[in-house]
């Protein structure tokens, strides 16, 4: 009797527990914004023109420097007096800018002792060859003033690390090493280009007459494919590094 005495109770307890749990309000959750998912679309990558003249600009201003100090120490061991300001500044120019192409090859033959050799065996056909060789040397010579009287560390100084800052750099801005290859490559037809063009100019005022631009060009390819080697490789290598990343 015990049982059907509480059996109603409960169902009568259950009913109102259904009442109330009908008469609750059900509040959806919060819908929660979803994020678009952006697609990464790999990014076209272009050959930066700006790359050439800065690993150029680079170029120059680090010889400019060296060029600068040294012939500046040179002038005060020397006690020179009649060069001016501006003409040191425009002899600190005109040195880096005729040389460039060339000092890597230069710096190889004074290290082979080679360079005496060469000079003193050129012919007047190849005078432009010659003064590009006298230019080097000369550029070598103030360098070791300032920076060692070891040859070697000339050599890498001088020789080999403007153009791996150089071509580096201008590799780096193009995140490719196929464009590092074409950019160490333009640099060096720049400075090729404005190297001919002032050697003439001073041909022409040391001598008073023209040479052949072709003369003055292949005297610049034959000394100077040791700077095109180096702007490249390290152009490429300065691609592949940022390509990567």
């Amino acid at each position: 009797m015990q049982l059907d005495e509480e059996f109603p109770e409960s169902l009568e307890e259950l009913e109102k527990e259904i009442e109330e749990l009908e008469k609750t309000e059900i509040v959806p959750p919060e819908e929660v914004p979803k994020k678009k998912v952006k697609r990464e679309v790999p990014t076209e990558r272009k050959f930066r023109f700006s790359s050439v003249f800065v690993g150029f600009l680079i170029l120059f201003a680090y010889f400019f420097a060296l060029t600068y100090v040294a012939i500046d120490k040179l002038i005060t061991e020397l006690h020179i007096t009649e060069i001016t300001q501006s003409e040191h500044f425009v002899i600190s120019a005109i040195f880096p800018l005729t040389a460039i192409p060339s000092i890597p090859n230069v710096m190889l033959l004074i290290v082979t002792d080679q360079l005496s050799l060469i000079i003193t065996s050129i012919d007047s056909a190849t005078a432009s060859v010659e003064l590009t060789l006298l230019v080097g040397w000369l550029l070598v010579f103030v360098y070791s003033l300032v920076i060692s009287s070891d040859i070697y560390i000339l050599l890498f100084v001088v020789g080999i690390m403007p153009y791996l800052l150089a071509g580096f750099a201008a590799g780096a801005l193009n995140k490719d090493p196929g464009y590092g290859f074409v950019a160490g490559l333009f640099i060096w037809i720049l400075s090729l280009i404005i190297a001919v063009v002032l050697m003439n100019i001073m041909i022409t005022q040391l001598f008073g007459e023209l040479l052949s631009i072709t003369d003055i060009l292949i005297g610049y390819i034959s000394t100077g494919y040791l700077s095109a080697i180096f702007l490249v490789i390290f152009g490429v290598l300065g691609g592949a590094m940022r390509g990567q990343e």
